[in-house]
């Protein structure tokens, strides 16, 4: 699945939830159930939802990702939503 990169502002509440070490509702889907089912012509997986902190965001590959305290990595263009900020209509 190509990567489509998430509007600036939204990148910017991303980095204000790790600096202020927020604990947020993230919603996301999961990547290859997501681009394997798309490929498929059959309905994507529901959204997973986590309680959860944000360690990190960083760019990979020219690829955007936000990182977890477990280790978990979720590329940017796959978050539905974290904590009030919704993500799946705007892109740069």
């Amino acid at each position: 699945m190509n990567y489509k990169p998430i509007a600036s502002r939204l990148y910017d509440e991303l980095e204000r939830i790790i600096i202020e070490k927020r604990e947020v509702e993230l919603v996301f889907h999961a990547g290859s159930k997501e681009a394997d089912a798309t490929r498929n012509g059959e309905e994507a997986a529901e959204p997973i939802t986590l309680q959860t902190r944000i360690s990190d965001v960083f760019t990979r590959d020219k690829q955007e990702f936000i990182r977890l305290p477990d280790g978990q990595e979720i590329r940017l263009d796959r978050l539905v939503r974290a904590g009030s900020h919704e993500f799946g209509n705007e892109s740069c």
